[in-house]
């Protein structure tokens, strides 16, 4: 009988701790999913890829066309940015949301998707010839999408958009 309560006792101290590591186990599972990056981006990451877009409205303020040129990839080597018509542009607000439900970039560009990032961008933009651009003076919210070109080295701004 001595023996039968602790065969008992034994059996409910492994359900119960095998009960503890499933919950454990399944809550961290629930918080990976609902973590708001995807694939995980380390803080060093985060902080470089968000400094750029910040250096890229830094410099169109200045009209530093080369210093704008260097925070986009390769793509963009020989684009202007309009600056020509540029009065000024502000930053208002970056937000990185949820990575994991956006199309993939080009393919042809071959970024794996760790060395892809979205940031969700707030700005105002001012032109001098209003006239002339395809948008019109105001605050717009638009991505940019940074990708490190292959597969390494700096965060780049590939493309900006809807």
């Amino acid at each position: 009988m001595r023996n039968t309560k602790k065969i008992k006792y034994i059996l409910l101290v492994l359900v119960s701790l095998g009960f503890i590591i499933f919950l454990v186990t399944w809550q961290s599972n629930k918080a990976q999913i609902a973590s708001p990056t995807f694939p995980p981006y380390s803080k060093k990451d985060s902080k470089e890829s968000e400094k750029v877009i910040r250096d890229a409205f830094f410099y169109e303020n200045e009209h530093d066309l080369e210093k704008l040129r260097g925070l986009y990839s390769s793509r963009h080597a020989n684009s202007d940015f309009r600056l020509f018509n540029l009065s000024n542009i502000k930053l208002l607000e970056i937000e990185l949301p949820e990575q994991k439900d956006y199309p993939a970039l080009n393919p042809k560009l071959n970024i794996e998707r760790k060395n892809m990032i979205r940031y969700k961008v707030k700005y105002y933009v001012e032109f001098k010839d209003q006239t002339i651009e395809p948008m019109d003076n105001g605050e717009y919210e638009i991505y940019y999408f940074l990708i490190k070109e292959n597969n390494r080295g700096d965060w780049k701004i590939e493309s900006t958009g809807v």
